[in-house]
């Protein structure tokens, strides 16, 4: 059964999926290495960063995901984004293209890798 980011989550949280996913990222000559820790159809949170892009950078954020089951290949995907919001350890992007199927359908496989792990 595929799980969309809407039916695992509820409340103020609606269409967000925690997660712990490695993200690489790159702004200008920049690039690091973060922890995706929230993800939907809008933007996602990056932490473990003390430094961070100011507000308004554009950003490119590389996620690779591997299937619960072993046998499949992994599974990557790039989004491009620019940086609307700080924490005390990361960083918020909001994508370019939100509305764009191929984004929300990573964003549903992504889903439900996390959905199955719990």
């Amino acid at each position: 059964m595929k799980i969309t980011m809407t039916e695992t989550t509820n409340g103020r949280q609606e269409n967000r999926v925690p997660t712990s996913l490695k993200a690489y990222y790159s702004y200008g000559r920049v690039e690091g290495v973060g922890v995706l820790t929230d993800i939907s159809y809008s933007g996602a949170v990056i932490e473990g960063k003390s430094k961070r892009p100011e507000i308004g950078t554009p950003i490119v954020l590389c996620v690779y995901m591997v299937s619960p089951r072993g046998f499949e290949k992994v599974s990557s995907f790039e989004l491009a984004g620019h940086v609307v919001q700080h924490n005390s350890t990361g960083f918020a992007v909001e994508y370019e293209d939100n509305h764009d199927p191929d984004v929300r359908q990573m964003l549903d496989d992504a889903a439900t890798i996390v959905a199955s792990r719990s």
